[in-house]
């Protein structure tokens, strides 16, 4: 025994944790899975309902609790895998809405991101996840870039390099915020990095 004891308020707390950890585990091999994280990362906002789950306060006060970036970041982490070993499978059409879905998430970030900073009253942490945010959703496009540049991904350099009002992922003012241009050269960065690697070179086609 570890000798740590908890209080009944504290182990409840650690079961609901535990059940909820697990449904998520187990979330990620039912079959309707990968159709269903298209969806969250692709949806603008996710509000947690605080009244169903018992932490409404008298006044009603933050009953929504904005979850967003962390089902996004969930979201990605899913399809991440099965781009990993299930993405070769998709059909032309599939492969289309997934890489479609992971732009809207991306575009939707970089025009939130412009509009925060024009009136910031944001923390350091939230700050800090929309970065994270950023940084998967970059490398998410590079690993499909990789695999679909440029035979099915023949406007890869226009849907990311340019600007938002265009279609692209670019920042229309990147001066007042540079979102869209991090993803881009993050996603550029990564597949310059496995470009000169020799596992890479090794599996993709000299033709592409």
């Amino acid at each position: 025994s570890s000798g740590i004891s908890l209080t009944p308020g504290h182990a409840q707390q650690y079961q609901e944790l535990s059940a909820s950890f697990s449904a998520l585990e187990s979330f990620k091999s039912h079959p309707s899975s990968i159709a269903a994280c298209i969806s969250l990362i692709s949806s603008e906002v996710h509000l947690y309902d605080n009244q169903n789950a018992g932490g409404l306060n008298c006044n009603g006060i933050n009953r929504y609790v904005d979850v967003t970036v962390s089902t996004k970041l969930y979201g990605l982490s899913v399809l991440q895998a099965f781009l990993k070993k299930g993405y070769a499978s998709l059909n032309e059409s599939d492969r289309l809405s997934l890489r479609n879905s992971v732009l809207t998430a991306a575009r939707q970030l970089v025009i939130y991101s412009s509009n925060r900073n024009e009136n910031d009253s944001s923390d350091s942490a939230s700050q800090s996840n929309l970065r994270i945010l950023s940084m998967k959703l970059a490398a998410f496009l590079s690993d499909v870039a990789i695999r679909d540049f440029p035979q099915r991904w023949t406007n890869f350099g226009n849907e990311i390099f340019s600007a938002v009002s265009n279609g692209g992922l670019w920042s229309d003012d990147p001066v007042s915020d540079d979102t869209g241009v991090r993803i881009g050269l993050e996603c550029l960065k990564i597949i310059t990095e496995d470009c000169t690697d020799s596992d890479f070179n090794a599996r993709i086609s000299t033709t592409r």
